[in-house]
């Protein structure tokens, strides 16, 4: 095929592609769809037709084609991803493994520069004094500008112990730090029995096996206990909503803890019916701005059902289900299938969970934490 005739066909298949994503837009629940109505093929097919008879020079197709791929994907919300093949397959890779880590967890929304919204104890992040609210401008010399939430994550892992340099965006000037890859978090979970009232269940990630593990290993230390078990949940933003399910039926047993939504406003119960392990010991709970997703998800169902006590920081409110789909050509998109409510639709979905004891942001440390916890119990 012609050159001429490739880039043709390729912009009629863009165009093509931008219809499907349009129509089908207008049927998504998606709070954060991007491409409202018809009217916008109308105005994407001049524009398109506009670069092809006005622009200086030959628009190259591939690169064309990937930047509106990325564009329409990532739009949709801060969930979504288009990624091409290399990071396709390192998202399979790494996808639910223990990885070499910074320790950044990072909060980006549609064409904005990501935001630190966590960083995990004892990582490389915060030994070289990243802090919370500042923005990275680049990673390893690439801007973090049309990067989706899901890639600045990915482009911070490895499989090896190596570094990385970010560029930290501040008001005064610029700084690039070098910043190691290490194995943060090498365990799903930990557990301190001396910490805290009743002790201390550090939550990583809630990706299978984390649950089980928790009921063979940690369960039989605290069945007889009656003190109050603090489940930290601060920087836990990776994982599976089933995982969440499991943690919530340690402590609980409901019927109806809220419904799956998926595509075509479907509504589908979640329940929790095995028989409750731990169903009378207090609970406090510890979240910070990166309690995203599963962990979320269970920290909601538990201050609401089970009376858990939640100290901390306001959640994002991003409980949902994503969903790998390879393309022909190697690459990938990264769609939200469903969205979690535990109560009404207007409570859950970029509202997140609001703690019942607020920490400020200038004092999130371990002590700020356990002395909230002594304080909450000693009023009980």
């Amino acid at each position: 095929m012609g050159f001429m005739k490739k880039r043709i066909f390729l912009f009629t298949l863009l165009g093509a592609v931008s219809v499907f994503f349009i129509l089908e837009g207008n049927l998504l629940k998606n709070p954060n769809t991007l491409l409202e109505s018809d009217n916008s093929f109308i105005i994407l097919a001049r524009a398109i037709n506009l670069i092809r008879s006005e622009y200086v020079e030959e628009p190259a197709p591939g690169k064309t084609m990937e930047g509106a791929f990325k564009g329409l994907v990532n739009s949709l919300d801060i969930r979504s991803s288009y990624l091409d093949e290399k990071s396709k397959e390192k998202f399979k890779r790494l996808n639910g493994t223990p990885a070499y880590e910074t320790g950044l967890v990072l909060y980006k929304t549609y064409n904005s520069f990501p935001v630190v919204i966590g960083i995990k104890e004892n990582s490389p992040a915060e030994k070289q004094g990243i802090e919370l609210g500042e923005s990275i401008g680049t990673i390893n010399g690439m801007s973090t500008l049309e990067m989706s939430m899901i890639e600045a994550d990915l482009s911070q892992k490895s499989e090896k112990a190596d570094s990385i340099t970010i560029k930290i965006l501040r008001r005064t000037k610029d700084e690039e730090i070098t910043l190691k890859r290490e194995r943060v978090n090498p365990t799903l979970y930990s557990f301190e029995p001396e910490k805290g009232p009743g002790g201390i269940l550090k939550v990583h990630v809630l990706f299978p096996p984390a649950v089980k593990e928790i009921k063979k290993n940690v369960i039989p230390q605290i069945s007889t206990a009656n003190s109050p078990l603090i489940i930290d949940l601060r920087c836990c933003h990776e994982g599976t909503l089933e995982e969440a399910w499991g943690l919530i039926n340690i402590f609980m047993q409901k019927k109806d803890i809220g419904y799956m939504e998926t595509k075509g406003n479907k509504k589908q119960a979640v329940n929790c019916l095995e028989t409750a392990l731990l169903p009378e010991i207090p609970l406090l709970l510890w979240t910070n701005q990166a309690t995203i997703g599963a962990s979320e998800a269970a920290a909601f169902v538990l201050q609401k059902y089970r009376d858990a006590t939640v100290i901390g920081m306001k959640t994002p409110g991003l409980m949902s289900d994503e969903k790998l789909i390879s393309l022909n050509d190697g690459t990938g998109i990264v769609l939200t299938t469903g969205i979690f409510h535990p109560f009404s639709k207007a409570e859950s979905w970029n509202q997140g969970i609001n703690p019942d004891i607020t920490l400020k942001k200038t004092d999130l440390s371990l002590k700020a934490y356990l002395e909230a916890s002594l304080k909450s119990l000693s009023k009980t």
